[in-house]
């Protein structure tokens, strides 16, 4: 039974992360932020890293309903960079982050930064959970525009968008909720009560790296960011794979590879990456209509059925009377 339950496990985790079905587990292999579910077990060549000891991450998560007995053993506590925390360390072929990203404060610097740690080709492999379909519903995305302004002027802490954060954010997190005609203006009570963001606010204000979602993207604002860093030339990657948020789910995921050459002005593959993302641009749009279309017509379908029982019901109810 347990190895039927641990089958299922991973069936579903390669489903929602279809990178990890490409990866070469003998290479060496980062994942950021495992917590208690990593994504690829631990081994020679695997390492786990986050921003706070596994003690830390214990402590900061007690009183939460996570064992805390799964929480993965932590091989390198993240401080200031990746740069500063790895400049030792042999770089890496893969680095999985899933749920992270969202969490950094300054985007643009992260890709900056974790590509310095990374071999020749090496690929980011990024789970990212789409606004739409989580507590970040009524959230605004994060524009090219803003990330831009916090690289140029190095702004730390992002009051903002913790702000926003703190007092938009929903107590709900239920993907199949969202994905249904469901009336969700009426969630907005729901929503964080002012002082508590204002609090927050302050904190961030002073210099504190308060934990928060600083960016909120869909699948399309994400492709808009990388867009917008690769024609600025301020992105060391290029996009090789995209996968969208699929129906009844509320996460995409992007595959990155080091892509150095692309930070150059005039570097003449730069178009070609250009077109590529607006081609995934094009497909996700594709993509995402298919996916309404088949939600409506099920839900069309379950409502005819439904009608179909209630007359049959309803016939078999009047011979049993008359």
């Amino acid at each position: 039974m347990y190895d039927l339950l641990q089958s299922f496990l991973r069936n579903k985790l390669l489903y929602s992360r279809p990178y990890l079905k490409k990866i070469d587990q003998d290479k060496r292999i980062l994942e950021i932020g495992p917590l208690s579910s990593p994504m690829v077990k631990k081994g020679d060549s695997v390492f786990y890293a986050d921003i706070r000891s596994t003690d830390e991450i214990k402590q900061f998560y007690k009183g939460h309903p996570i064992d805390e007995n799964q929480i993965c053993e932590i091989d390198y506590v993240v401080k200031d960079t990746y740069v500063k925390t790895f400049e030792s360390v042999e770089k890496f072929d893969y680095v999985l982050a899933s749920h992270v990203i969202e969490h950094i404060p300054k985007i643009i610097h992260f890709f900056h930064d974790i590509a310095a740690i990374m071999k020749k080709d090496a690929l980011l492999c990024l789970t990212i959970p789409d606004k739409r379909y989580c507590f970040d519903h009524f959230r605004v995305c994060t524009s090219f525009a803003e990330a831009y302004n916090v690289y140029i002027n190095n702004v730390e802490a992002n009051p903002p968008r913790v702000f926003d954060c703190n007092l938009f954010a929903l107590g709900i997190n239920d993907a199949a909720f969202f994905w249904g005609e469901n009336e969700f203006e009426k969630l907005l009570s729901q929503t964080g009560p002012v002082d508590s963001a204002k609090a927050e606010y302050e904190k961030a204000v002073g210099g504190e790296n308060v934990n928060a979602h600083y960016s909120v993207f869909t699948p399309e604002t994400f492709l808009l960011l990388l867009y917008g860093m690769t024609k600025a030339s301020l992105l060391p990657f290029k996009c090789i794979d995209f996968y969208t948020t699929q129906p009844d789910t509320f996460e995409f995921n992007a595959v990155l590879q080091v892509a150095p050459d692309l930070l150059t002005e005039d570097y003449p593959e730069k178009q070609r990456e250009m077109d590529r993302l607006a081609d995934h641009l094009r497909l996700n749009r594709r993509s995402e209509r298919a996916f309404r279309s088949l939600n409506s017509r099920a839900k069309n379908g379950l409502v005819r059925l439904l009608r179909k029982m209630k007359r049959a019901w309803e016939g078999n109810f009047h011979d049993a009377v008359f």
